[in-house]
Formats: structure tokens, C-alpha cells, sequence
């Protein structure tokens, strides 16, 4: 598909897949079990407008329309075909289909791009779609919707309710099933839904095809998504952008992101996340609310939908409850993700003058449960807490009888919610049996929201904070550290390299021979004996790195076994130990995303400590203080007990200049990698330790 940004004036690619003023079904039968007839039964039911033509050589009708033999022999050439014939027939029909002047098609057939011997007709089905400039949902698709152009072409159980209803969602699902059911919810939930597509494989049109088309639909405020792989990341993301531009909120749910989901995955669709963190990071990075699960994509969906008003940032947040125990489980929820405000001394008195003698009126405030006798009470303190102008969010925690409570006082939560622009949460111990759907929306039309679960109370409120998107400068400055990679495995060039980096080397000797003094620059003990950084990988794996060497005979012997171990022709150092914080930094060519930025805590338990994050490169330096905020280490970066505040003023530097660097290099260095960077104590900088370089087109 044309790599473009859409926008309001420009005619998408996707118009004629999406609003089609005829439509054809091959394969629809008199039989209403397969899938064919049940697309015809789903596309006529809801009402489309357009012309329908079914097209099955071995009948002459098919609910009460004439049968036609072939797409040759119809009276026109329809904008859509709907293929509901095996594989290898549909690769047959799309390329009559071509010959004809169509142009668009869904394929619902699996067999191709999701088993092994699937490859040849997916081949031949890119091969036709170039030759022909087809448009091919799927394969492996159960269709779609456009709601709003009356048009359900699908064959999933969610087409057969008697009535769909339109609304600001889109949902782009590669598991047509998966898709469908959250189709289904939004609908339940009153919400409605604008478009909903069963992407399947996306060998020709893939997600970020789709999702340019729906958020350039003014009526669209919210994509749900569903992804177990993508083709090009690049692409991905600027649609994610211009999502964002757009002010169109998105949420994903990866899938196959565990080792044996992405074997399902591979089977499902033929593609795979094939690193899970990362995709989550560029998507967070992209403005992405990611859910955990199928309930989450709903809520957040559903939520974003309905929310009048979204969040600059995390709200100062009241958290109210009747039980102790709701209002205890609420604050847990809260933590590391909300903070309490603290109520000014109006409120304070206020809450004084309405809340029981025996209880506190500081945040958090148990209302007791005298409420069950004055329900006023409730209602009287949820006023004085919103019209605080230090609180921008409230969570109140409910009774066993608290969804009655909530409904029987909808008015007077909608007023105050309007009143005051503030989210308001109402948290349940469990969700009703059955539910008042229509107050429900009302409530979230006006920003306020029901949890099922004190655990989930303050979802909504994380949902609705509008995240900061990472956007490339648009003039990184070249930044040049040596003329050949090779250069890089030379102790001048690793000089060079921290130098260009602004990081600092420990005092180091280095040795083309046996050690017969230590150089009195080395400073004082402890030392570390290594091979030359970039000269051998996994050193410490191969126990090549001796640490905490105190006296000339702990050098010597480490010096010994080193040599016995790589030989003569590698240089040997020898180096004073520093103290710090040690890291992981290194930027790297990632075959979907482009150059990547992972940092993370580093030394040899890297892979056990599992405290790492991602950033796409370019990057301003901003974002990279945002991912290291992510960080587990970074409270130790900010100074821990007895750790000192550490100089993350040098390390944002260093990280900066070294994305500058690849970038620079990027036709000759795939990685280069820092492992440990030690980030020494506020002032003293950064230590560059060891480094490992990629030389582009050669293996590690």
C-alpha cells in the first residue's frame, strides 16, 4: 500500500474496500451452514444499500438472488468481492478478478502465510495483487464492518444480532474470533462500534493500512487493536503518530508474546512478536495504551470512548470508601500509579463538619458504614472532596449494595462529575448479575466510571492520562568517532570512542606481553584484568574478567591464564576497578523498528535482573530520561540509602551522543554495545568499561 499520511481532503486507498457501492459473495450457498451464505444472510440483514450479487456456478439462486457463474458473466464489475472458497480457488478468482478491472477483495481462506506449504500461494497471491493493483483483506479473515455504511460483511456469530449500532470505536484485530467478541462487548456496553476488521494474515493490506484509513473518520476516537506480529514497524508507528496528531486514542493487546504463544501465533498467522518488550516499549512510546488481556482491551476501550475530558497527567486523586477494607485495597491499587492528594484545609474542615466524629477526614477517607443509614452522607462527602481545587480525580470505594447505590443516585454523580470536569471511579466487589447499561454509558459520557474490582479502580484513571509520544528530531547532528569499525577493536579507537561519547576510561595499562610492573597511573587497588574490550565476546561467560585483584601476584596470575586463554595476538588490560551503578546501553539495528535504544541495568546478572527498557532512535533527550524513569535501577540512580545521587546528567549525555554515533556509522555498525557503562556519583561522569561492536553483514 502506498506509504502516505492520510488526511481529511485525501481519498484513502481502502475507500471502495470500506464503503463499496456493490458487493459480490463467491462460494454463498443454499445451504445456511457455510460461510458464504452466512456472510450473504449477515451483509443483507443489516441493510446494505448496494447492489448484491452471489456468485456460485452450481446453483441459479441463492436466497431469492440469481446465481451467476463467474465474475465474467456479472452485469457489472463490483467494487467488492467477498471470496468464500478454499485457497487455491481464491488465488483463481482474484486473478479473474483482476483481469476483469476489480479491485478489491476479502479473502477468508486460510492455508497461506500460517502453515509451511501455504508460502507458494501466499507468493502468488502478492504476485497478483502487484500485477493487478489488488486490495485483499486477509487471507485468513472473517471480514468486516462499516457500520455506519450499513455494510456487515463478516461471517462471525457477533454479524448475527438482530441490530448493530454505530459509534467512535474501530477494532483491527489478526484474530478474527478475538475480534469479534470484543466487537460484541462494545456493542453490549452501548458503546458502538464504526468499523471492526478481521486483518488475518495482512499479506497485501496489514494494520498499519488499516488503521491510516479508520482515524482519518472524524467520528473515530478510539482504535482497539489486536496484533500477534508486524511487516514494517517503521510504518506502524507513523501511523501511530498520525493516530496521535489526529487526537485518536489507540489500545493494543499484544498476543503471542510468551515462547509457546509465539509458536501458536506462528500457526495462527503466520507472523510472530519476536521481542515482546520491545514491541510493548515503541507502542507505549507511541502513545499506546497496551492491555494484559481481552477484559482490559474492552475497558480501556470502552472507557477512552465515553470519557468527555482526557488527563494532561497523572491526577491528584481523592480515594473515598465505606469499608475499610474496600478503602484499604484501593489505596494499594493507587500505589506507584496514582497519587493522593492532600486536601486543603477547607475541605478538611468541611469533611469534619459532615463525617462521623470517630473517623478521619484526611486522604484517604473511610466514610464508614454509616452510610447504609444516611446514604446523604456519601453523596455530601463526594461534593465537599471534588469541589477541593487540589484534587483532580476521585475513587470511591462501594458497599455489597453499592451498584443499586450508584444507580439510584446517577443524577446527582453526573451533575457533579459535569459540575467539575473531574474522573470520578466507583469500585464494586464484584460486578452485578445483571447490569444498567444505559446508566452506565450516561455515567461515562460524563466521566465517570464503574470498576469491577478494587484492583482495577484506578485503570481508568491511568487510561485516560493522554501519553506522551516520542516524535524523531528532525536535525540529529552527525557525530563521527572513528573512519573504519575495524578501528574499534584497537585500544586508540575504544580511546576515541569514549572521548567522542564524553565518557571516561578507568586509568588502564595495557600489555602486548607478560606484566613485569604495574604503571603507578593505575592508581590504587582493586584492579580487573580482561582481554581488550571488543576483541572478545562474552569474556565473563568464558571466565576471561578477574575482578578485585589486589596485589601484583593476583594481577600476574589472572594475566597468565588470560593469555593461556586467547593467545598472544590479543592485548591484555589491566585496569583500576570504579564505583557506580552499572549499566546496559547499546543501540542496535532491529529488523522491524530500525535502530533501537535499550538500556537497562547491566554487569553480568543483566539477563537475570531483566530491568530493561527500549526507545526507537532518533530520540530526543527528553524521552531518553522518560525511559530511565521506567527503571528499577533508576531509584538507585537517583541515590539509595547509602548510594549516592548518581550523575544522570552524564549518562543522558553519553546515550545521546552514542545514538548519534550508529546513526552516523550506520552503513558500516549494526550495535554497539556498553556493557558496564558504570555512572559514577553526581559530578564524576561516566565510566565506559567494556564495549562490543557490530560490523554491519558480519556475524558475532
Amino acid at each position: 500500500m502506498p506509504d502516505t499520511v492520510l488526511s481529511p481532503r485525501t481519498e484513502s486507498p481502502l475507500t471502495q474496500v470500506f464503503a463499496p457501492r456493490s458487493i459480490a459473495v463467491v462460494g454463498a450457498s443454499p445451504n445456511p451452514r457455510r460461510i458464504g451464505s452466512r456472510v450473504l444472510s449477515n451483509v443483507r440483514r443489516h441493510g446494505f444499500a448496494g447492489d448484491i450479487y452471489v456468485v456460485n456456478p452450481n446453483h441459479e439462486e441463492v436466497d431469492s438472488l440469481r446465481a451467476y457463474p463467474s465474475l465474467q458473466s456479472l452485469p457489472a464489475v463490483p467494487d467488492l468481492v467477498l471470496l468464500a472458497v478454499d485457497a487455491d480457488a481464491s488465488l483463481e478468482i482474484l486473478a479473474e478478478l483482476g483481469k476483469v478491472g476489480g479491485h478489491n477483495a476479502v479473502l477468508l481462506a486460510s492455508g497461506f502465510e500460517e502453515s509451511g506449504s501455504g508460502a507458494r500461494r501466499a507468493r502468488r497471491l502478492t504476485e497478483l495483487a502487484r500485477t493487478y493493483g489488488l486490495n485483499v483483506v486477509g487471507p485468513n479473515s472473517q471480514g468486516l464492518w462499516n457500520v455506519p455504511h450499513r455494510m456487515v460483511l463478516a461471517f462471525g456469530s457477533e454479524a448475527q444480532r438482530a441490530r448493530v449500532d454505530a459509534g467512535p470505536v474501530a477494532v483491527l484485530a489478526e484474530s478474527g474470533s478475538l475480534g469479534g467478541a470484543v466487537t460484541r462487548r462494545i456493542q453490549d456496553l452501548g458503546v458502538g462500534v464504526a468499523y471492526f476488521v478481521s486483518t488475518g494474515d495482512g499479506t497485501v493490506i496489514d494494520t498499519a493500512d488499516y488503521l491510516r484509513h479508520v482515524i482519518a473518520d472524524p467520528a473515530v476516537r478510539v482504535v482497539a487493536l489486536y496484533l500477534e506480529g508486524i511487516r514494517d514497524g517503521r510504518r506502524l508507528a507513523a501511523a501511530l503518530e498520525e493516530a496521535d496528531r489526529r487526537g485518536v486514542r489507540v489500545v493494543a493487546l499484544p498476543g503471542g508474546v510468551s515462547t509457546v504463544g509465539r509458536a501458536t501465533a506462528t500457526s495462527h498467522t503466520g507472523r510472530i512478536i519476536a521481542r515482546p518488550q520491545l514491541f510493548t516499549d515503541v507502542l507505549e512510546q507511541h502513545g499506546v495504551v497496551v492491555a494484559a488481556t481481552v477484559r482490559e482491551l474492552v475497558a480501556a476501550t470502552r472507557t477512552l470512548a465515553l470519557a468527555p475530558d482526557g488527563l494532561k497527567r497523572a491526577p491528584q486523586t481523592a480515594v473515598l470508601g465505606i469499608s475499610g477494607g474496600m478503602l484499604a485495597l484501593l489505596v494499594d491499587a493507587c500505589e506507584r500509579r496514582i497519587e493522593l492528594a492532600e486536601f486543603s484545609d477547607d475541605t478538611l474542615s468541611r469533611l469534619r463538619g459532615t463525617l462521623p466524629p470517630y473517623t478521619d477526614s484526611a486522604n484517604p477517607v473511610d466514610v464508614t458504614g454509616a452510610v447504609v443509614e444516611d446514604e446523604a452522607l456519601l453523596l455530601d462527602t463526594v461534593d465537599a472532596v471534588l469541589a477541593d481545587p487540589g484534587v483532580e480525580a476521585l475513587i470511591v470505594g462501594l458497599d455489597n449494595l453499592g451498584y443499586d447505590r450508584l444507580v439510584r443516585n446517577v443524577e446527582r454523580f453526573t451533575s457533579v462529575a459535569s459540575r467539575t470536569r473531574k474522573p470520578l471511579v466507583f469500585s464494586l466487589w464484584d460486578p452485578p448479575s445483571e447490569r444498567a447499561v444505559e446508566v452506565e454509558r450516561r455515567l461515562g459520557e460524563e466521566g465517570v466510571f464503574v470498576a469491577d474490582d478494587p484492583s482495577d479502580a484506578a485503570s481508568p484513571l491511568e487510561w485516560l492520562i493522554e501519553r506522551k509520544v516520542c516524535r524523531a528530531p528532525s536535525d540529529l547532528p552527525e557525530r563521527r568517532a572513528f573512519e573504519t569499525a575495524d578501528y574499534l577493536s584497537t585500544w586508540p579507537g575504544i580511546q576515541q570512542l569514549a572521548r567522542t561519547l564524553g565518557a571516561r576510561i578507568p586509568p588502564t595499562q595495557l600489555l602486548g606481553g607478560e606484566v613485569t610492573l604495574l604503571d603507578d597511573q593505575l592508581g590504587p587497588p582493586p584492579y580487573v584484568v580482561k582481554p581488550l574490550p571488543n576483541a572478545v565476546h562474552h569474556k565473563t561467560d568464558r571466565g576471561l574478567v578477574h575482578l578485585h585483584l589486589y596485589t601484583f601476584d593476583d594481577v600476574a596470575e589472572a594475566v597468565t591464564e588470560v593469555r593461556s586463554a586467547v593467545g598472544l595476538s590479543v592485548p591484555v588490560v589491566i585496569q583500576q576497578m570504579v564505583t557506580g551503578v552499572e549499566l546496559l546501553v547499546t543501540v542496535s539495528h532491529d529488523p522491524d523498528w530500525g535502530y533501537v535504544l535499550t538500556v537497562g541495568s547491566g554487569g553480568k546478572l543483566v539477563e537475570l535482573l531483566d530491568d530493561f527498557t527500549h526507545l526507537v532512535v532518533p530520540c530526543h533527550e527528553s524521552d531518553v530520561r522518560d525511559v530511565l524513569a521506567r527503571l528499577k535501577v533508576h531509584r538507585v540512580l537517583r541515590g539509595h540509602r547509602d548510594t549516592p545521587p548518581s550523575d544522570i546528567d552524564a549518562l543522558v549525555a553519553t546515550i545521546v551522543q552514542l545514538q548519534q554515533v550508529v546513526l552516523t556509522h550506520r552503513d558500516t555498525v549494526d550495535e554497539i554495545e556498553l556493557n558496564p557503562l558504570v555512572v559514577g556519583a553526581a559530578g564524576q561522569g561516566v565510566f565506559l568499561i567494556d564495549v562490543l561492536a557490530t560490523v554491519k553483514g558480519r556475524t558475532p
